[in-house]
């Protein structure tokens, strides 16, 4: 193991307890990917997300849907789950600068949905760009 798989590993032990701890939201997750390297995992029920509005999020559903194994016909799935997976910091962060980090990534997620949400006469004009990982959480006019 080198010295940054090292850092992860032991920013993972302090996360592990600060989400054992952690209250948040109704229907909000915390954990752990468990791959490698390992990410930190926010999972969210949704009850009525606006994005099944937005044609790439429509096919990003419907083939996980026909990924596992359905062979039903397609329904927009109420509620459903969605999972936002996070890099652990590669450095060494004492327990509290952890804990804003996971407040956050936390926020990060909030914003995602805040811009599914968030409309003009009907119109979601900060819907989050899903086909482009690097936009999810960013505010970007469309």
């Amino acid at each position: 193991m080198n010295y940054t798989q090292e850092l992860i590993r032991e920013n993972v032990f302090k996360l592990r307890e600060i989400i054992e701890n952690l209250t948040y939201k109704p229907k909000w997750g915390f954990g752990f990917s468990g791959g490698v390297p390992e990410k930190f995992v926010i999972n969210i029920e949704c009850e009525d997300s606006t994005g099944r509005h937005d044609p790439y999020f429509k096919e990003f559903i419907y083939d996980r849907y026909r990924v596992f194994g359905s062979t039903e016909e397609f329904k927009d799935p109420q509620p459903f789950g969605v999972s936002h997976h996070f890099d652990i910091p590669p450095h060494d962060l004492p327990y509290q600068e952890l804990e804003r980090w996971v407040l956050e990534r936390i926020m990060d997620v909030d914003r995602h949905e805040a811009m599914e949400f968030f409309k003009i006469n009907g119109k979601a004009v900060f819907m989050p760009d899903h086909s482009d990982v690097t936009k999810l959480y960013s505010i970007h006019r469309r």
